[in-house]
């Protein structure tokens, strides 16, 4: 059975807020398979991911919203902020490229010793026996893959 969640498309966060509580009623009483829910979830994560990073579509968009002269307006029951991001390509300086080398060597340092970590080792240069960190937690999660 599909979980139906939207009666409407939530405008607000009193909205929203009523959609996820109205939802986790329904997924929690049993009435639905959780892995037919989980993918159903995933399917509609995807589609909203690649509609919104879609560039045609982004272009679109913007185009309407700069119909506003304002830099913040009211649409619907929203509030529309247009911001713009500045992205600088630092690699063409040499001191930049050379510190980024240096961190980068760092930071696979970094993880070699964390990858040691998870087991215990006797250290190289004290002779030590360094214990192995515990895990500080674990998840389980489901990967999901659609057919094509």
């Amino acid at each position: 059975m599909e979980l139906a969640i939207f009666k409407q498309i939530p405008g607000t966060e009193t909205q929203i807020e009523a959609v996820v509580f109205d939802a986790k009623q329904k997924i929690l009483s049993g009435d639905y398979n959780p892995i037919d829910l989980e993918v159903q979830l995933k399917a509609m994560e995807e589609v909203i991911k690649r509609l919104r990073g879609d560039r045609d579509i982004k272009e679109y968009v913007i185009d309407e919203a700069n119909k506003y002269p304002e830099k913040s307006f009211h649409h619907g029951s929203v509030t529309i902020t247009k911001a713009n991001r500045t992205t600088y390509d630092f690699s063409q300086d040499e001191e930049w490229r050379r510190l980024k080398t240096i961190e980068n060597e760092k930071g696979d340092d970094r993880k070699l010793r964390e990858k040691k970590l998870k087991g215990s080792f006797v250290d190289s240069e004290t002779g030590e026996l360094v214990e192995a960190i515990e895990p500080s937690s674990s998840t389980i999660y489901l990967m999901i893959k659609f057919d094509k």
